[in-house]
């Protein structure tokens, strides 16, 4: 099912609304400590301290967000995807779904619900170790609520599923028709041109990978670059990354660095990739620029802060051009230094 509300190039998960949400899920995230929230704790604790608002978290860990949660769905490791399937299933057999949403926004909605019609909810309980009345319940709190907003995070992402996972939270949000309303899910104002999204993706030239998103996988790379192919990867490009010590079998990439006819890399750092660069382009870290700072991306604000322009060096002690609070307003860029 996708929704055909937005471009297919909307790749990434739409941020949540977690200011006005009557339903906040979490699910492998702990915004307490990581945030990607902004004011992560003061909208927590205002969800927390507001009777009228829910707050859900699915970790297998009690965080400092679980603490603060209404419902705890405490998974066994690696069950998240049982866990909402289980929440899946219920929204769809009590019929807590937008029927008007699905039918005027989405494309085969009819197929994925009567899929998880199927679905065995006691069963994705015992599964992944959570009471089925509680799993329930969460299931009939997001499906009745005025406007959800959920957070997948590392905690899932780099677990077991973690592309069913992904795909089944989503879900959870389409079917009861929390997309591009206030207090729900919100389009991204920054990443759909940097992505693009086709169920015939483009291949690598030489290994013919798929490219998810455009992106050509980091492990596929040395092989793309150590060949006679005649579309074999001659030169790259590298910025902020030292993949000649972190991508797997570094040594094997090393090699391949050495066999292009040109390597760029910009970086603050004499990393082992800029030491084996044709050219380097040695930036400024964001305490030697004049430049604006970026807390978050988010729909339809984005909070920034942008130190003024000077020419001359501070006085000791240098006043912080960051002492004022920061502005919540669409960002434009700044004049070109001249």
């Amino acid at each position: 099912m996708r929704d055909s509300s937005t471009p297919t190039s909307q790749a990434a998960t739409p941020p949540g609304d977690f200011t006005r949400a009557e339903v906040s899920l979490f699910l492998g995230k702990n915004p307490w400590q990581s945030h990607g929230v902004p004011r992560a704790r003061t909208v927590l604790k205002d969800i927390a301290k507001d009777p009228s608002r829910t707050m859900i978290v699915i970790d297998p860990v009690r965080t400092e967000t679980a603490d603060l949660a209404d419902i705890h769905l405490h998974v066994k490791p690696g069950t998240d995807a049982w866990c909402l399937a289980g929440l899946l299933g219920v929204l769809v057999q009590e019929d807590l779904l937008d029927h008007a949403f699905l039918t005027a926004r989405t494309n085969g909605a009819a197929t994925v619900i009567e899929q998880l019609k199927t679905v065995d909810v006691a069963r994705c309980a015992r599964t992944c170790g959570v009471d089925e009345d509680l799993v329930r319940q969460a299931a009939r709190v997001v499906g009745t609520a005025s406007n959800v907003s959920t957070y997948e995070d590392l905690g899932v992402q780099q677990g077991p599923n973690s592309t069913l996972v992904s795909y089944l939270n989503k879900l959870t949000w389409l079917l009861t028709g929390n997309f591009a309303k206030p207090g729900a899910m919100q389009p991204h104002s920054w990443i759909a041109p940097l992505a693009r999204y086709s169920t015939s993706p483009r291949r690598t030239p030489v290994t013919g990978a798929r490219m998810p998103g455009g992106l050509v996988p980091c492990n596929v790379i040395t092989e793309e670059i150590l060949t006679d192919h005649p579309d074999r990867f001659r030169a790259m490009i590298i910025e902020s990354s030292n993949p000649a010590h972190s991508l797997a079998d570094s040594a094997a990439f090393a090699k391949a660095l050495a066999a292009l006819d040109l390597v760029v890399v910009i970086d603050i750092a004499l990393t082992e990739t800029v030491r084996q660069a044709d050219y380097v382009l040695p930036a400024a870290s964001q305490f030697e620029k004049w430049e604006a700072t970026f807390f978050t991306f988010e729909f339809p604000t984005t909070p920034s802060t942008c130190a003024p322009r000077s020419s001359t060096r501070c006085p000791a002690p240098c006043p912080n051009p960051r002492s004022t609070p920061a502005s919540s307003a669409n960002w434009t860029p700044a004049p070109a230094a001249g």
